[in-house]
């Protein structure tokens, strides 16, 4: 499969120390393959895509093993509440987790032994930020053709 043939290329340039990180739904299998060759890994996955309500999520034959694979990263960010609380209410209803609020943000869920950190992380684009570097950038160009 694709998140097998990505495990390997990641392997092949892991380091110890080295946080993995994975974007999306279609890589949500890649934590556990990871794990089965690398035990202390650290991994991150960001789901861009909404995560759905539990009573739908709990409609998909592999549930659980998606869920268990994406409890394999440390970390599992969500763009919005919505699909954090959704996530969070599949484990508890399906695998009979629970979670607790931890410092800084995060809320956390005990799994196999490890805690994993769960966290909404809302982005976007700072129009005075990016023309400030862009401006700079500019400057710096200007000044290296002096």
């Amino acid at each position: 499969t694709a998140n097998r043939k990505f495990a390997e290329k990641v392997m092949e340039v892991y380091e110890p120390g080295y946080m993995v990180w994975v974007h999306d739904y279609h890589l949500i299998l890649l934590p556990s393959y990871i794990l089965r060759r690398h035990h202390t890994a650290h991994i991150g996955l960001f789901l861009h895509s909404p995560f759905p309500a539990s009573d739908v999520f709990r409609s998909i034959a592999m549930r659980e093993e998606l869920l268990r694979a994406m409890l394999n990263a440390d970390l599992i960010g969500f763009l919005l509440f919505e699909y954090t609380r959704n996530f969070l209410t599949s484990c508890k209803r399906l695998l009979g987790l629970e979670y607790e609020f931890k410092r800084g943000g995060f809320l956390g869920v005990e799994y196999g032994g490890r805690h994993v950190m769960v966290q909404v992380s809302t982005f976007g684009v700072s129009p005075s930020q990016l023309s400030l570097h862009l401006h700079a950038d500019a400057q710096a160009r200007a000044a290296s053709e002096l």
